[in-house]
């Protein structure tokens, strides 16, 4: 009977183990997504009806939390909510923008961290 208990209890500890994501080991960055915001109209003056939101994933495609993103570009064509945001538990993070003068202008969100590449994505907003 000891022997099948011990059996059993090593069964279940490998499940255990082999299920376990390590989350001591460093996650590389993979990739800046632009998940969604892109390409909106507003009159001017008036916030955009959606958030510009971006996503950071790891090599393995799962989201990295605690990432700054820097946002910027619309110096004179727009305000932002926040000038840097940090990506959540999803790897996602957003902003808010409105448009102070007609026509398209141009926003980049990009890592703001030391890190090996340059992850940056550009949303595209215009002004009515």
């Amino acid at each position: 009977m000891m022997k099948r208990t011990f059996t059993l209890l090593a069964l279940a500890l490998g499940a255990l183990v082999a299920g376990c994501d390590n989350v001591n080991t460093p996650r590389i960055i993979g990739d800046l997504q632009l998940v969604s915001g892109d390409g909106q109209t507003a009159p001017t003056g008036t916030q955009l009806p959606q958030p510009l939101v971006v996503r950071v994933i790891d090599d393995m495609g799962r989201g990295v939390e605690g990432v700054d993103i820097a946002w910027e570009g619309l110096i004179g064509n727009g305000t932002l909510s926040a000038a840097s945001t940090r990506t959540g538990s999803d790897g996602q993070t957003s902003v808010r923008a409105t448009p102070t003068v007609g026509g398209q202008s141009a926003l980049t969100a990009t890592i703001d961290e030391q890190i090996e590449g340059v992850f940056q994505v550009t949303f595209v907003m215009d002004g009515t």
